[in-house]
């Protein structure tokens, strides 16, 4: 460790310009950096719902209409109603509204509802000057309406400088010198940067990652700092020269510091197990930032810390001494009860934690909700050989009522019309015109006796617009009925129609549009989703599922057999680290007992509150708290087996909560006011959930570390010290 202390000190200028030189080039890299907002490209490749969307992509055009918004009003007349929806539709880039007079989903008590799609995708300009539109153009109406887009996860830039605001005043409390908080800041700010940068080696950053990652990175990487400044004031007293005391600084704390590091990055790369790939993505960029910043705190911080040694030695203050002896004295005299607190602790919050139900839907505010629920959208596609067994599927699909619309080639546009039905279908069309029955009856008969079927009872609307437009327009003896404007209408509605065709038929698959009220996650949503699937399985090839639902759905299928294993491998992983740290098994095997119950706790408290918990935050969690906040019982150790070579049990617990408190406190209270103003405060619901779940557990990981660990080394302090 001297050698490698001596090249970083002795080498600290010419580090110091290359990571300036990379952080200014890594600044220029991260507007490069891609942000996605699609969260299905996280699926596992072999999922059936990401091939589907594939097929769906490469077989069938993209869709004219982007985005939707759902308005309602209150206590409308029925004159009201067509003047409202005129209205809208005179909204620009707006291209269509619906409303329909004779349906309940459109009608419930005094309540009327307005679906307004446009072409422009969703948080587009165009989309927010519809938004905006509606909202103050309907002041005189009681009105509400929600957008049916994915809520985002952005962090405004306000609430992110409120956030490292709260850091600077704990830095500024607790350190030794008021220059302090700027040289930590300074270093972290060089790792964040770094750390955005080379995000540009992975395909792109969800939104999640790019909100809160740099203020994860912040928060867990600030004890590294504290943990060498701390140590070269101690060694400042024994050295005269400060390069000297530098180097004895970085031998002394390269172990300690490396240890925190590596079992805060082993538990995030735990997370690269997850089939949905948003938990490698966060684990990756969360475990590089994690790690790039112990890498700067051993080249970067040295240098700046030299250079400002005079300042940092003129702005000296007292930092507050929080009295250790009355908690010191506690744990001891407990020592002997606390295995047995501890294990009915661990088993009662490991059983509590199994009744948590895990969400996999980013929860968020709908005024409509309780009326008009977000209609619920699944695609079934299909092979087209399989459509004559499609009848059948629709047939027993209908026969649940929350079913609302079931819309496919077969049943639509590819069903077959008796001349009673099609004149109802094409009623209106053709200019204003009415096309009765007989006139319909009279296109079958010339269609039949043209093409030599004889008497046809029955065509599909593609088939008789083809006819009408590819024959009869082109007979000159119907040249009087087909005037100029006649022709106009017909082949914009053979247009309009093939268009139709494309979105449900393509040359090999073709699919079928579930539309229901089903919420896009219960356990009800769980069993609709598995009697499509096996409906599909009974009388299809192959099929695939496309909807919110159905990635929720399997989801929670992986997500139930691969969290058992990455709490495993997490929890081996930190195991190992701490136990190349301290070579003593019983150590390493308390720390990560005490921190994993310290995260069946959390869901288990977190469970009891809001009734489920969301699986990133779970995941970040289980994560985080393994891999970081065992920092402070590693720190805590490393202080008493070192007075335990001088001092006896009683002594050395004194010892190990005064060297390390310093250091717990304020890592720890910048974790707590971080993320708590970040969860508190955050707009985005994923966000705030994240970060509340992650306040929740550094609380009761610093709890168990205060007060519990102390008593376990004490208890086995024969089997530690050796």
């Amino acid at each position: 460790m001297k050698k490698i202390a001596g090249f970083l000190v002795d080498r600290r200028y010419l580090l110091l310009a290359v990571l300036l030189a990379f952080t200014a080039v890594c600044g220029l890299l991260i507007p490069k950096v891609a942000i996605n907002k699609d969260r299905t490209e996280y699926l596992a490749d072999d999922s059936n719902m990401k091939q589907g969307i594939a097929i769906i992509n490469s077989d069938f055009p993209e869709e004219s209409e982007k985005s939707s918004i759902r308005v309602m009003f209150d206590d409308l007349t029925p004159e009201d109603i067509p003047e409202i929806k005129a209205r809208i539709a005179a909204i620009p880039n707006v291209s269509s509204v619906t409303y329909e007079a004779a349906n309940a989903d459109y009608n419930k008590d005094n309540h009327t509802l307005f679906i307004v799609k446009s072409a422009y995708d969703y948080s587009s300009d165009e989309e927010k000057t519809i938004e905006a539109a509606i909202a103050d153009g309907f002041a005189e109406y009681t009105m509400a309406f929600q957008n049916d887009d994915i809520p985002a996860t952005e962090v405004p830039l306000t609430l992110i400088l409120i956030v490292f605001l709260f850091g600077i005043v704990v830095l500024t409390l607790m350190s030794h010198s008021w220059l302090d908080p700027v040289v930590f800041l300074t270093t972290i700010a060089v790792a964040v940067v770094i750390n955005m940068g080379t995000n540009l080696c992975l395909p792109h950053i969800d939104e999640l990652t790019t909100a809160i990652g740099p203020i994860l990175q912040f928060v867990l990487s600030m004890d590294y700092s504290i943990i060498l400044m701390n140590r070269y004031r101690q060694e400042k007293a024994r050295f005269e020269s400060k390069t000297d005391a530098m180097k004895a600084a970085l031998a002394g704390s390269i172990s300690s510091i490396a240890s925190s590091s590596l079992t805060t990055v082993a538990g995030l790369l735990a997370l690269v197990f997850l089939s949905f790939k948003l938990g490698p993505e966060l684990g990756i960029v969360l475990g590089k930032g994690v790690f790039v910043s112990m890498l700067c705190v051993f080249t970067f911080l040295p240098a700046l810390i030299l250079l400002t040694d005079r300042w940092l030695e003129k702005t000296r203050k007292k930092a507050p001494a929080v009295p250790m002896a009355a908690l010191a004295g506690f744990s001891h005299k407990v020592r002997i009860v606390m295995p047995a607190v501890f294990v009915v602790l661990l088993a009662g919050s490991f059983l509590l934690q199994r009744t948590t139900a895990i969400s996999f839907t980013e929860k968020s505010e709908d005024p409509l909700a309780g009326v008009f629920p977000k209609q619920n959208i699944v695609v079934v596609i299909y092979e087209n050989e399989d459509k004559a067994k499609l009848p059948g599927i629709i047939g027993e699909l209908s026969k649940d009522a929350q079913i609302s619309e079931i819309v496919g080639y077969t049943n639509t546009l590819g069903k077959e019309l008796t001349a009673a039905e099609m004149s109802a279908a094409l009623g209106g069309f053709a200019a204003g015109q009415t096309i009765d029955e007989s006139m319909v009856q009279t296109l079958y008969l010339a269609y039949g006796y043209s093409t030599g079927k004889g008497v046809v009872n029955a065509m599909t609307i593609p088939q008789l617009f083809d006819y009408v437009c590819d024959d009869l327009m082109q007979d000159e003896q119907y040249a009087d009925f087909f005037n100029t404007a006649t022709k106009l209408a017909v082949r914009m509605g053979r247009s309009a129609i093939d268009a139709s065709v494309a979105q449900m038929k393509g040359d090999r698959y073709s699919r079928l549009v579930l539309t229901s009220d089903y919420p896009d996650e219960s356990p009800e949503t769980y069993d609709y989703i598995a009697r499509v699937k096996a409906l599909c399985e009974e009388n299809l090839g192959k099929f695939y599922l496309v909807g919110n639902s159905v990635m929720v759905s399997e989801m929670n299928e992986t997500f139930e057999h691969e969290y058992p294993v990455i709490t495993l491998i997490t929890a081996l992983s930190v195991f190992l680290v701490v136990l190349v740290a301290f070579r003593n098994p019983m150590l390493p095997l308390l720390l990560t007992l005490l921190v994993q119950c310290g995260v069946f706790i959390t869901v288990a408290i977190y469970g009891a509150y809001s009734g489920t918990i969301y699986y990133l935050a779970l995941l970040v969690v289980q994560s985080i708290l393994m891999g970081a906040t065992i920092d402070y019982g590693i720190v805590f150790c490393n202080f008493y087996r070192d007075s335990r070579k001088t001092a006896d049990v009683k002594a050395s617990l004194k010892n190990a909560y005064e060297g390390s408190i310093h250091t717990i406190m304020t890592s720890g209270a910048i974790l707590v006011f971080c993320l708590a103003s970040l969860g508190i405060f955050a707009t985005a619901v994923m966000v705030s959930e994240v970060c509340m779940t992650l306040f929740l557990g550094v609380v009761i990981a610093l709890l168990l570390i205060l007060f519990v660990l102390p008593g376990l080394v004490a208890c086995s302090d024969r089997a530690v010290i050796r």
